[in-house]
């Protein structure tokens, strides 16, 4: 519920992490609100800036935030961050991937997995990062085996 430039840092070598995670909270009603729990309601619009908050936060209308999947507001807010990194000169490939981000339509917005099929996204740099995930995770006989041949 916290995604703006505000929750990213980047490293020294250039990565980009996501850091604040001041807003994780469970989207439920557990006491009784509906939606958010009272610790999100009482201080998401002075965490996240509006212009990063989805439509139904900004309207308030957590029992429509309740019922629909839980990465909705986040997906709204990528798009929302995407758009202003480009500085409204989004390239052709990622236009209608950002469409169905911002949507008013809480189904309609997509999980970032799909987003990542973008082309746009298919570059050397993160093939490598794909690549050193998949070995990292490889038994260490599989490892003694590259390093060996």
């Amino acid at each position: 519920g916290n995604v703006s430039p505000a929750s990213f840092y980047v490293t020294p070598a250039g990565d980009v992490k996501l850091w604040n995670f001041s807003l994780v909270t469970p989207i439920g009603v557990a006491d009784g609100g509906g939606g958010p729990t009272k610790y999100f309601r009482e201080w998401e619009h002075i965490i996240c800036p509006i212009s990063y908050r989805s439509p139904e936060r900004r309207d308030a209308r957590w029992e429509a935030v309740a019922t629909s999947a839980v990465h909705c507001m986040d997906s709204y807010s990528l798009g929302v961050l995407i758009a202003n990194w480009y500085g409204g000169d989004v390239p052709q490939q990622l236009q209608k991937a950002l469409q169905r981000l911002q949507t008013s339509s809480l189904k309609a917005r997509p999980r970032l997995q799909p987003l990542l099929r973008c082309p746009i996204f298919d570059t050397p740099y993160r093939t490598v990062q794909k690549q050193l995930e998949e070995f990292s995770v490889q038994p260490v006989e599989n490892k003694v085996g590259f390093w060996q041949g």
